[in-house]
C-alpha cells in the first residue's frame, strides 16, 4: 500500500534522480528498496601483488619481460593496480607507458600515459584510469616510444585472483 512522504532525507530525491520541476513525488509505493554494490568490499579480501622479472633490453615497441608476465590458466584477475617501473642509468633515458595484452590478444594496449625517465632516474608509470578484468592468458607488457643506453623496467599489478 503507498504512503504519503511528509519528508525527504536530505539529498534522496536527488539520489534517486526522482524529481520532477524541482519537487520529489508526493507519494512512494510500498518498498523503498536500496542496492548497494559490495563487489569491491569482497575483492578487497584477497589482494595480493604479482611481480614480473627484470627487462633489462627494453626497445622501441611493444615488450614483454623475459618470463612472460601472464594470468594463467584457470584464473581470472581483478587488476586494481598495474605499474612498471624503469631506472635509466648513466646516459640513460626512456619515453614508455604500462600495456596489456587482453586475454592472449596479439595488440599492446597502453594503459597509462607514457612517462620520461631521464638518465640516473627511477620513475614508475602512474595509476590506471579504472580497475579492469584480466582473462587467462592476458600478458602484462609495457610499450617504449623512445629509449637510450640500457633502462631496466620491473612491472607490478595489485589484483584479486578468482578461479574460473
Amino acid at each position: 500500500m503507498p504512503f504519503d512522504i511528509s519528508k525527504y532525507a536530505k539529498g534522496l530525491p536527488s539520489l534517486l534522480g526522482f524529481k520532477e520541476r524541482g519537487r520529489g513525488p508526493p507519494v512512494f509505493a510500498d518498498n523503498v528498496v536500496g542496492i548497494a554494490d559490495v563487489r569491491d568490499l569482497y575483492l578487497l579480501n584477497d589482494r595480493v601483488l604479482e611481480t614480473s622479472a627484470v627487462n633489462v633490453a627494453p626497445a622501441v615497441g611493444s615488450n614483454s619481460y623475459p618470463t612472460p608476465f601472464l594470468v594463467p590458466a584457470g584464473e581470472l584477475w581483478y587488476v586494481w593496480s598495474y605499474a612498471c617501473v624503469a631506472n635509466a642509468g648513466a646516459g640513460g633515458q626512456l619515453t614508455f607507458c604500462a600495456g596489456v595484452k587482453l586475454d592472449g590478444l596479439n595488440f599492446s594496449a597502453p594503459l597509462t600515459l607514457f612517462i620520461s625517465v631521464p638518465a640516473t632516474q627511477s620513475i614508475r608509470t602512474g595509476p590506471l584510469v579504472r580497475p579492469f578484468w584480466a582473462g587467462p592468458g592476458t600478458e602484462f607488457t609495457f610499450i617504449v616510444q623512445t629509449v637510450a643506453a640500457t633502462p631496466d623496467i620491473t612491472g607490478l599489478a595489485i589484483v584479486s585472483k578468482l578461479k574460473v
